[in-house]
């Protein structure tokens, strides 16, 4: 069977993705394709993207995404070491990831029922007695900083050999946030700027008193339906989304020039006001 094998990271200086490759490549066998991320919603775009296009093809490959986004300041001290990781299968794609905004448009759709979340220390003191790992090894991966190296390419690996881990099976995903509606999810090297909603989502916001910061009047089917007079605008049909019987998500654009740099919005930041 094919596989295919990527790293979706905030870890993404050229010495932090050397590390994750050689890591990956020492536990597979395998050199992974890499994505550096700044922002968990850009990762959630790029993992999204990698299971559309995995999903479209006439094979079913095997294979293993691993997902970090996981910042230690702020909302995220009362993690200790950094948020937790989780594991779950959509088809034959094993996913290790961080719990969070990253999973967030797998769960707008429904791509993922249940998550089984992991516990650093817990499933080091399996490993350690089940001589999986050395002791030592064990506590260094409990404290360690870089967990990108040390645990998710490790953890993933035991999954693959189909070991039972040790796990919380979290059905629902409770613990993933909603994604939160029209925001910045990626910027391409266009310029153009996907957004977290759908068309029908817009209607929805619309409905409720939602105000955009930009002219709503600007909406079209397609990016060739845009015209070519430099205006922001709206495209119901982007290039993102999950298969072909879910609504694609919106984009905002200009033809033949960069949203981005027009409309000044980062990842993350909102279209409505």
């Amino acid at each position: 069977m094919d596989k295919f094998f990527a790293i979706i990271n905030d870890c993404a200086d050229e010495e932090a993705v050397a590390r994750q490759i050689a890591r990956f490549f020492a536990l597979f066998g395998e050199n992974p394709n890499f994505f550096g991320v700044k922002h968990e919603l850009e990762a959630a775009s790029c993992l999204l993207g990698l299971l559309d296009g995995l999903n479209g093809g006439t094979i079913q490959p095997e294979g293993v995404v691993l997902v970090n986004v996981a910042p230690r300041n702020g909302g995220a001290k009362k993690w200790g070491n950094g948020v937790p990781f989780c594991h779950f299968k959509i088809d034959n794609i094993t996913v290790v990831s961080t719990v969070g905004m990253v999973l967030s448009l797998h769960k707008k759709f429904d791509l993922v029922s249940s998550v089984h979340i992991l516990d650093i220390p817990t499933v080091m003191s399996w490993a350690v007695p089940n001589h999986y790992i050395d002791p030592v090894r064990a506590n260094y991966i409990i404290q360690t900083q870089f967990r990108s190296m040390e645990f998710i390419p490790l953890v993933a690996s035991w999954i693959q050999r189909k070991l039972q881990i040790p796990s919380e099976n979290v059905s629902g995903i409770e613990h993933v946030p909603d994604a939160p509606q029209f925001h910045v999810a990626y910027r391409d090297k266009f310029g153009n700027i996907k957004l977290t909603g759908t068309h029908e989502d817009m209607e929805n916001m619309l409905q409720t008193g939602a105000t955009s910061r930009f002219d709503l009047n600007n909406i079209f089917p397609y990016l060739s339906d845009v015209p070519d007079d430099g205006r922001l605008a709206f495209v119901k049909n982007g290039s993102s989304g999950f298969g072909y019987d879910h609504p694609r998500l919106m984009e905002l654009v200009v033809n033949g020039g960069s949203a981005a740099e027009k409309s000044r919005l980062n990842i993350g930041d909102s279209i409505f006001k």
